[in-house]
Parts: C-alpha cells; structure tokens; sequence
C-alpha cells in the first residue's frame, strides 16, 4: 500500500484487492490449460494479501492516539483478515499439491487416472474463495470505523484532498448548474 494513502482509503484499496481475488478465484483455475501454474498466481495474489492486511494493521498500530472500542474492533477485523487470507493460500497450496501428487500438470480434462485429485483440488480452490468472500466487505466496514474514529480525534489525513477543478478544464468551461429544485 502506498504511503501516501490515509489510512481508510488503505483499507479500502485492500478490498478492492479482495474483490479482484474473489473474481481470480471465479473462474476456477482448475479448468485451464495448465491448472498447477494457474494456482501459482492465485497463491501469490493471496499471499500479497495477507501482506497488504499485515501492513494495514501495522500502520494503524503505529498511530499513537487512544484505542477507542471502535478502533480495537477496526484492529481486530483487519488481523482477521490477515489470518483467513493466510489460510486460503494454504488451501491453494494444498490443492496444488494434490494436482502435483496425481501427476495433473496440464488439460487436467485429458486426465481421467485420479479424478479425485481434480475433486480434492477444486474443494480446497472452494474453501479458498469462502475464508476470504467477505474480505471486501470486512475492509469497507474497518475502513468506516477507522475513519470515523480518526475524525473522532481529530486527527488529519497524511495527505492533501485532491484539488477542485478550474472551471476551464469543465466540458462546457463553466461549473454546472445546480438542477435540484429550490425549497425557496
């Protein structure tokens, strides 16, 4: 996660990662060509994570302001993240290991000897994408606490808000009109 980002759009940008992981995992890895190597991406994007929600808690341990109950349950949520993204890539792991123990390297279709290592594998890819379905929704929900608890104490974001446009750089080269009805 980049430096610049506060804290809450940290998280935020950390379940966008869960939703592009939850996708990834959509389309089954096991249906392609080479479903070993496929596995290998998503094991790293898991991986990375587990990084990202490690790093996220990390930076909110760092900020020295009072541990509301709102920021503890902030803090708790992201290392619980951390910890089910650490148990999806070790049922990654061990999926890929049943294709590699059956010896199901490519078209795992053309295969039919172990049709159990294709169904053992494809449980753990399952189990994978269940430990980390809600982790978009997990970020958006500590990203909330945080950010409220950071307005609470007053403390300000370690960046500037982007600037407002020049009324030039507009389509028509004015603001828009308000078009809401008056209550006047």
């Amino acid at each position: 996660m980049s430096p610049h980002f506060a804290l809450p759009e940290q998280l935020l940008a950390l379940g966008c990662d869960y939703t592009r992981h939850q996708d990834a995992l959509h389309t089954s890895p096991l249906h392609m060509p080479d479903p070993a190597g496929a596995l290998d991406g998503h094991i790293a994007s898991t991986q990375g994570l587990v990084h990202k929600a490690h790093t996220a808690h990390e930076a909110l341990l760092a900020l020295r302001i009072y541990r509301s109950p709102g920021l503890r349950a902030a803090l708790a949520r992201i290392k619980q993240l951390a910890a089910l993204a650490v148990m999806a890539a070790d049922y990654l792991i061990e999926a890929q290991d049943a294709l590699a123990t059956a010896g199901i390297t490519a078209e795992p279709e053309a295969s039919t000897a172990r049709p159990w290592a294709l169904q053992e594998a494809s449980r753990r890819v399952l189990l994978a994408k269940d430990l980390t379905i809600l982790g978009a929704e997990d970020c958006l929900a500590a990203a909330e606490l945080v950010a409220y608890e950071l307005r609470q104490q007053h403390i300000t974001p370690d960046h500037q808000p982007l600037p407002c446009p020049q009324p030039n750089t507009l389509p028509c080269g004015r603001w828009p009109r308000d078009t809401s009805p008056s209550t006047g």
